[in-house]
């Protein structure tokens, strides 16, 4: 594999805190969403990559999480479980190599 660039690094290293707290159980799906959300649209170390490609998956993933089950139902979202697994997922492949 390939090092990863300096801005790669630099654009990931923004978002571990968020994941990591995430994952651990630190944030609510609510707060994350919320964290997440904020610091994607603001961000302005991005760069084209594919850590940026699992990251912006990651945002849709968040985009698609609705807290209540009906509304959920209504509109095909997703839930707290498996928002936590598609986290957990980009963390594993952003940063379970380093």
């Amino acid at each position: 594999m390939m090092p990863r660039s300096e801005a790669v690094k630099a654009m990931l290293a923004g978002y571990e805190p968020i994941l990591r707290r995430f994952v651990n159980g630190e944030l609510s799906a609510n707060r994350f969403e919320s964290e997440y959300l904020k610091y994607f649209k603001s961000d302005t170390k991005q760069v084209a990559s594919k850590e940026f490609d699992t990251l912006d998956e990651l945002f849709a993933n968040v985009d698609d999480y609705v807290k209540d089950p009906q509304l959920r139902a209504a509109t095909g979202g997703i839930g707290e479980k498996e928002l936590r697994r598609c986290a957990e997922k980009a963390y594993d492949l952003l940063y379970s190599s380093e």
